[in-house]
């Protein structure tokens, strides 16, 4: 076999992606010695990768370009789209989705960086994704998710603020929940939750449930207690209770203190 067709038979095993073992006996089966292996193996390996510096630099920067525009377009959804599309109830949920898919972009778009080079081109054709590899961005995810509640609250209150309506409401049941700490024990952070009821220009009856603060909770609610409220005509589920500050304070031993 001429040394031409050795090195051709070689780059071909390369194509081939043909196990190491394969290549090594490959080698050592035509090569006269040392010198020798090491010319057919650096000719061969140099024709594979003038192959793949036709198409490969093109196609890994196509492909990084497109998870790149991805990462621009999710982005752009759950930050400037979505959170005006009055998705009362579902924030908390398409906050975590949209960490979640921008985070899978950015992982996406983070591997094929650079893999148009011909220094990685030398050794692989595109990335080899681990994964395993995502958990360090966790953190990124839970920063997006938290940027994206934030603007899923502001959105809320624009449109709210765009549309509103007043008009009274009723307090008809309330609770307060205390989560206890895990390690070090005794009282941690507590919660306190009012329904109110409302009924809207056209006559449709809803009730809402919202936080209150817990001196206003334990100081000034009280089954049946009448709030000021103001809601968007688009949705209605998008209330606020407003004036709370002028509510009088009950007296200390008021027998239905808490809106139970």
């Amino acid at each position: 076999m001429l040394k031409e067709e050795k090195i051709n038979a070689l780059a071909q095993m390369f194509r081939s992606e043909a196990y190491e073992f394969e290549i090594e006996n490959f080698i050592k089966a035509n090569a006269k010695d040392d010198d020798d292996a090491k010319d057919i193996t650096e000719k061969a390996k140099e024709i594979v990768l003038q192959e793949k510096l036709k198409h490969l630099p093109k196609r890994n920067l196509m492909i990084f370009s497109a998870w790149t525009i991805g990462v621009i377009i999710s982005f752009y959804l759950f930050y400037s789209i979505i959170p005006y599309q009055d998705v009362i109830g579902y924030t908390t949920l398409l906050s975590i989705i949209g960490a979640l898919v921008v985070c899978f972009f950015i992982l996406h778009a983070y591997a094929y960086y650079g893999t148009w080079t011909v220094d990685f081109l030398k050794v692989l054709d595109k990335p080899n994704i681990q994964y395993s590899f995502a958990i360090i961005f966790l953190i990124p995810c839970f920063i997006l998710a938290f940027l994206f509640s934030e603007k899923f609250d502001y959105a809320e209150n624009e449109l709210l603020q765009s549309s509103k309506i007043q008009t009274i409401g009723t307090v008809i049941s309330g609770n307060s929940t205390e989560y206890k700490r895990v390690l070090h024990g005794g009282t941690g952070m507590k919660t306190n939750k009012v329904n109110v009821k409302f009924v809207t220009k056209e006559g449709k009856e809803f009730i809402i449930t919202k936080e209150i603060d817990g001196y206003n909770y334990s100081r000034k609610f009280y089954k049946g207690l009448e709030v000021d409220v103001i809601y968007s005509k688009n949705n209605p589920k998008n209330m606020q209770l407003i004036n709370l500050e002028s509510l009088p304070e009950l007296p200390v031993d008021f027998d239905n203190i808490y809106p139970h």
